[in-house]
């Protein structure tokens, strides 16, 4: 087991958002959260990279209780994210960004092993290539999406939190991302996934949970849930 969330219950003030949830991601992994907005999908990444206080419950991971582990110390044990709305450092290059992905590792100076994990990002995003010296708040958002995910990707993550990385592309760019998302997962990198676009992210799950007003009310194989007519009817449009 690589991640196991039990029992978790995290407020923000007096409002509860979230619930006794419990799920598990098994390492070799994608697992994907469903739910409407407010459902309580992107207060779960936080929690797990430790930006959210914890009310009650656990979060393991790789056999390890993180539940209160400062924020800074989980990407040394292998947990990075790309968070909701990018998080791009704008006014810094490509490169920049990306070497801040690095800054946990405990390789961090070997030159060699991050040239690789550079070359890496670079195959999956050729266009971050060839603009290694433009200014990230410069590039479209689909750019900055790529740029997201290739600085937590050179963190050299265990487990990957992508939160939303489809928001507000254009389709042809979103099935590219998709495409990405299956092709790091197939090169051994485990992928906790967050989405509205339920119909892609089923498609590429090996396991799903959806989650309503902060509790997880159904869970499967990203095929059966694309299956059940309760959730085509309220996340597919009633097709996939």
């Amino acid at each position: 087991m690589l991640l196991e969330v039990k029992g978790l219950c995290v407020n923000y003030g007096r409002i509860e958002a979230i619930r006794d949830i419990s799920f598990t991601v098994e390492e070799g992994e994608i697992v994907t959260l469903i739910g409407a907005n407010g459902a309580g999908k992107t207060t779960t990444m936080k929690t797990i990279s430790g930006l959210r206080p914890v009310r009650a419950g656990t979060v393991t991971f790789d056999g390890q209780d993180i539940t209160d582990m400062p924020s800074h110390e989980r990407p040394v044990l292998g947990i990075s994210q790309s968070p909701e709305g990018r998080g791009c450092f704008v006014g810094m290059s490509v490169m920049e960004n990306l070497e801040m992905g690095t800054y946990a590792r405990p390789d961090r100076k070997n030159k060699a092993t991050i040239k690789d994990d550079l070359d890496r990002v670079f195959e999956l995003f050729p266009r971050l290539k060839e603009r290694t010296n433009q200014a990230a708040g410069s590039m479209s958002g689909g750019e900055q999406q790529m740029l997201a995910m290739g600085r937590a990707l050179m963190a050299k993550p265990k487990l990957l939190l992508l939160d939303e990385p489809s928001m507000g592309l254009a389709p042809k760019l979103i099935q590219q991302i998709f495409d990405i998302v299956t092709e790091i997962n197939s090169q051994g990198t485990t992928v906790l996934l967050v989405e509205q676009n339920a119909a892609q992210a089923l498609k590429r799950s090996h396991r799903a949970y959806i989650l309503e007003t902060g509790e997880i009310v159904r869970e499967g194989t990203g095929k059966a849930l694309a299956a059940d007519p309760a959730v085509k009817a309220a996340y597919l449009g009633g097709d996939v």
